[in-house]
């Protein structure tokens, strides 16, 4: 690939990046809630259950900021924490029945401007190329971590078809996971 094309491709996801986060913050603000709490209420939905150092891992902000944020969010009844006496960043929150529902209405919002496909095989491809992208940047040390199936010692790819060995499952586009709680790096 030439220097110009590797150029434009990070433009390209560069302003995206920039569109998403914008996007993001304009809905976070309609709801009385900061862009880091919409992203906690969002990767809540996705994964059920965390505890604070998985979500600060996961958003990739520090463990003190995503406590404020649990916090704030407790506090608007959002999410509940786990009563046991453990270590607090070890102890499990998880969307209260209020925040459950607050989370769905956000998720759709803010998935609204990105129903772009007028064709399933243009979104599979997309996809695709999204998730190869992804598990291309974390082989080049681009990003620390990538729970995607590409990267995943249970993924096998044969030619466009896909098999997770550990889920004993053959898979489509669709079904390729952009976070995996079972994912276990290649070694």
């Amino acid at each position: 690939m030439s220097e110009l094309g590797r150029e434009r491709i990070y433009l390209y996801l560069e302003r995206l990046s920039r569109a998403l986060r914008h996007y993001q913050n304009e809905v976070a603000f309609r709801h009385e809630l900061s862009a880091l709490q919409l992203q906690i209420l969002l990767s809540l939905l996705r994964v059920g259950k965390a505890t604070p150092g998985f979500l600060s891992k996961d958003l990739q902000v520090s463990y003190p900021t995503i406590s404020d944020a649990v916090r704030t969010l407790e506090k608007k009844g959002f999410v509940v924490a786990s009563l046991s006496g453990e270590d607090a960043r070890q102890r499990p929150v998880e969307l209260s029945e209020m925040g459950f529902i607050l989370a769905q209405d956000l998720q759709k919002e803010v998935m609204r401007p990105w129903d772009l496909f007028s064709e399933q095989e243009e979104e599979t491809r997309t996809l695709v190329v999204l998730h190869e992208l992804v598990a291309r940047l974390f082989a080049n040390k681009a990003l620390e971590e990538a729970p995607v199936c590409m990267t995943c010692c249970y993924f096998e790819k044969k030619g466009r078809n896909y098999f997770c060995h550990l889920l004993q499952k053959s898979m489509d586009a669709f079904e390729l996971k952009a976070f995996c709680p079972d994912h276990k790096a290649l070694s």
